[in-house]
């Protein structure tokens, strides 16, 4: 079973809290800088500082194609929890034999776990549970008992939650709460009856990482300075929200790795050119004493905590995703060649790909920071396919969504995202200028969801659109904007009890849109058009469970609908391209098949067909941290 459309915008955060013992950790050997292959489970990779006298040991634990890094490995390093996205359920594995098995109940009616911590016994998971009107946060042992409800509230009152670190006495859970109109706590919940404080409040952006202090006393999180910063620094706060200081302030990207037994604090920076792991003392809730250099090149570093041995547990994101061109036949749809990258000029981790209206560029979404989920790092890629000239411009967003679209003009962009004030919706983005302007706001986040598959009509001045409401009750719309009135119409609107809308598509000539639709417990997709004017769907093709429709596109004489057939998890999505007669009929394989296809973009000769595909992986490693007499001192200088 894939996992839901239904995630909201802190699904993919960067942090998540963990811990494994030493004693139990069987590992891989790689070189987590390049992401070189590894052999033998029992190997490890050890580094050398030049600077340090004492060696750092990083080893691989998980690796595969269900590894989930939104979980945490409990405190005693016996095992890792993490949600198994085959099945819906929260589940735990076993470090040392690498068995697993599940906490929760499968899928009920589309509702899923998410972001999970230990308790600090290590017997059990705090998680969040998601439905389409509901967010809660459980608690469930590892001894088969029910899970208890601490947290149970309307997405009107708690827009997401996220579980972020359980205080040492096991009394409460820090966690950061989305509130609807944008901002964000970071609260404590009494782990004995649920209740909530507040103890400090953001504006909209939110720390990725928490973990208390050893004692219990401070709690650390990394933040950015300022509204207009793309990089972050750590801070420490009293548990009682009494006082608040800074423990490194620097124009680099600074972020918390975990707290370490001994009371120093493990942070990540990348002042040195690349993210490297940092020890930094602290004495009564302040910086203390000089940094200690730790290791280098931590490639892709997704923090996941500490043990109580002194072992810093991380996730990578391996994954790989790359926009492909192939020639096609017109008049049999079939593919003519091999599927070629276009991306071999513009590193980065790709999202997003479209043809501009007179089929002579190609632009594309480009993650450039550290994991394909940084938000700081993004940047619009515009390939010339004449002369092969590359040119990137930086939006001045604070997030772009994949579904990116060429607009009619041929100059600008229109891409879903956040401004950087963390306000959702529609934006158009200026090519030469990199400037930004709102062409459909996105609302308060309980009342409606991300704008999605934003598509222009032949004039351009009606956008068609699909997104979630939540009031008066949760359904999916599909509706068309006009840009000169700025008027939205609803064209046809569904409830969304595990219907998601995973493929959309609107014609050339701008009369007929196609969507895919998730059919809830796994029954498959089903193929609906839809008169763009308004109207009743039509069912076109219903594919069987474990099939779906992963991508969409109208072929360029308007007589076909093509579309990407996929099946199995997420992480190792089989897929291959078909289409179908617009007008039904019993589709026909057009002789491709590729890892997890996207995003399928017709060129407008008709020849020629975009893909953005590629394989959703990731690992989890653990590193040694060396005792604080053996680690020597490097000078991080405080400044801004």
């Amino acid at each position: 079973m894939r996992r839901p459309v239904l995630a909201t915008t802190a699904a993919m955060a960067l942090a998540v809290a963990a811990c494994l013992n030493e004693t139990r950790l069987a590992a891989e050997e790689a070189d987590p800088s390049t992401g070189a292959p590894a052999p033998a489970v029992g190997a490890q990779e050890a580094t050398t500082d030049s600077s340090a006298r004492s060696t750092v040991v990083a080893r691989r634990l998980w690796a595969g194609p269900d590894v989930d890094v939104s979980g945490a490995p409990s405190p005693d390093g016996r095992y890792l929890s993490y949600v198994d996205w085959n099945t819906w359920r929260l589940s735990v594995r076993d470090v040392a034999t690498g068995e697993s098995r599940p906490l929760t109940d499968p899928d009920q009616a589309g509702a899923f776990p998410e972001y999970s911590i230990f308790s600090p016994d290590s017997r059990s998971v705090a998680y969040g549970w998601f439905s389409g009107d509901r967010v809660a946060l459980r608690v469930v042992g590892l001894d088969g008992s029910a899970p208890r409800t601490l947290v149970d509230a309307s997405r009107e009152d708690i827009g997401y939650l996220r579980a972020g670190a359980w205080s040492p006495d096991g009394e409460t859970i820090a966690a950061i709460v989305f509130r609807p109109d944008g901002s964000r706590q970071l609260a404590m919940i009494a782990t004995r009856d649920g209740s909530l404080r507040a103890l400090r409040s953001f504006a909209w952006q939110y720390p990725n990482m928490i973990s208390f202090s050893p004692d219990g006393r401070f709690l650390a999180y990394d933040f950015p300075p300022d509204d207009s910063s793309p990089s972050r620094d750590v801070y420490l706060i009293a548990n009682d929200g009494t006082r608040e200081t800074v423990v490194v302030r620097h124009p680099a990207h600074d972020i918390l790795l975990g707290w370490a037994p001994d009371g120093r604090l493990i942070i990540g920076s990348d002042r040195g050119g690349t993210m490297s792991a940092w020890a930094i003392g602290i004495r009564d809730g302040r910086a203390h004493g000089a940094p200690a250099l730790l290791k280098r090149d931590l490639w892709r570093v997704l923090p996941l905590g500490m043990t109580r041995q002194g072992s810093l547990v991380y996730g990578i994101i391996t994954s790989v995703s790359d926009a492909y061109v192939a020639m096609i036949d017109p008049r049999s749809g079939r593919v003519q060649s091999t599927p070629v990258p276009i991306t071999s000029n513009a590193p980065g981790f790709h999202q997003g790909v479209d043809w501009s209206p007179d089929g002579e560029r190609v632009a594309m979404l480009t993650r450039l920071g550290a994991t394909p989920v940084d938000d700081r790092m993004s940047a619009l890629t515009i390939l010339s396919l004449r002369g092969g000239d590359v040119r990137q411009t930086r939006p001045e967003l604070g997030y772009i969504n994949g579904a990116i679209r060429w607009a009619v003009d041929g100059r600008s962009i229109l891409a879903p995202g956040r401004d950087k004030k963390g306000r959702q919706g529609l934006f158009r983005i200026d090519l030469r200028t990199g400037g930004t302007t709102t062409v459909l706001a996105g609302g308060p986040t309980h009342a409606a969801g991300p704008v999605r598959s934003p598509m222009p009509s032949p004039d351009g001045r009606t956008i068609f659109f699909h997104r979630v409401v939540h009031e008066p009750t949760t359904v999916t719309v599909i509706g068309a904007h006009d840009v000169v009135t700025n008027s939205t119409r609803i064209l046809h609107q569904m409830a969304s009890d595990g219907h998601a809308i995973r493929a959309f598509a609107v014609s050339g000539d701008g009369q007929q849109i196609a969507y895919a639709v998730d059919v809830p417990h796994d029954d498959g997709g089903v193929l609906f058009t839809l008169p763009a004017g308004g109207g009743s769907p039509r069912e076109m093709l219903r594919l069987p469970g474990p099939y779906w429709i992963n991508a969409l596109a109208w072929s360029s004489d308007g007589r076909h609908l093509i579309f990407a057939k996929a099946s199995g998890p997420l992480s190792r999505l089989e897929g291959s391209l078909w289409r179908i007669p617009a007008d039904g009929g019993t589709p026909e394989s057009l002789n491709l098949e590729m890892p997890n296809i996207t995003q399928i973009r017709m060129h407008p000769d008709g020849r020629r067909i975009a893909l953005m595909a590629g394989e959703s992986t990731a690992e989890v490693w653990v590193m040694d941290i060396p005792d604080a007499d053996a680690a020597p001192a490097r000078t991080l200088r405080n400044r801004r």
